[in-house]
Parts: C-alpha cells; sequence; structure tokens
C-alpha cells in the first residue's frame, strides 16, 4: 500500500489520531510505516509532489485559521511583493493591504519610475535574504 492511500483510509475511517510519528517515520497502526519525507501521488498546481509530512499536517489541522498554520508549520518567515499599475481599481488595493505583502506600484505612463521599483524589490530581497543567512 502507498502512503497517500494509507492516509486516505485513515481519514475516511476517522483514524486521524493512529497515525503516529516516531522518529523520521509515520506508523500507520501497528504493521505500516513510512519516511516522514516519502514523496505521494498528489501533486501541487505547480506538478511539485506532496511528501507525507505536508498531508499529514494539512490533514491534522483542518480547522487550523491559515495564520496559526503558517506559523505552526514551521514558516517563521516569508516575504511577498504585490505589483499594481497606480490607476488599478482601489478596491483591491484595499483587499491587498490586508496580506502581509510589500505593494509596489508603478505607472503606466511615467515607465522611467520602473527602475526605482525594481531596485526596492531587489533591496528588499537582499535584506531577507541576509536576515535568513545570520538566523
Amino acid at each position: 500500500m502507498d502512503p497517500l492511500t494509507a492516509l486516505r483510509e485513515m481519514t475516511i475511517r476517522n483514524d486521524l489520531d493512529k497515525i503516529v510519528r516516531v522518529g523520521d517515520h509515520y506508523r500507520f497502526g501497528p504493521s505500516l510505516s513510512f519516511p516522514c519525507t516519502i514523496d505521494t501521488a498528489y501533486r501541487s498546481k505547480q506538478g511539485n509532489r506532496y511528501t507525507l509530512e505536508t498531508l499529514v499536517y494539512f490533514i491534522t489541522n483542518l480547522t487550523t485559521k491559515h495564520h496559526d498554520y503558517i506559523r505552526n508549520a514551521g514558516i517563521v518567515s516569508f516575504l511577498g511583493f504585490y505589483m499594481r499599475f497606480e490607476d488599478d481599481s482601489v478596491e483591491s488595493a484595499k483587499i491587498v493591504k490586508q496580506w502581509n505583502v510589500k505593494i509596489i506600484s508603478i505607472s503606466k505612463n511615467k515607465r522611467h519610475q520602473d527602475r526605482a521599483a525594481a531596485l526596492d524589490v531587489w533591496d528588499r530581497l537582499e535584506e531577507f535574504v541576509r536576515s535568513w543567512s545570520r538566523s
């Protein structure tokens, strides 16, 4: 039996509490065990395979709020940018302001200012990478 099938069957039977992590393996009952980092047949939209560890975490935390999910998943920090034209709708800007991203506005008519926006992105990216290398 493959890990995705085992996880699916445990979910259907509502036996997720019987999936136990022991070291670097997940045990599905007394006789079935898989490495935590094994790739499953489940793929992301980009085509990457999800590991068993990722799917077990996701399934056992379905009711967790997104912010708490990210924090608990061990994602300490991330960097996001949202590129927009200055004359884009105000409604989209209101939505994006709720996200944890840096909004970069560029003009459709003052393209000579694009360089400053690009440099801002690179400066923030370099600062972010430096902060990770110090950790």
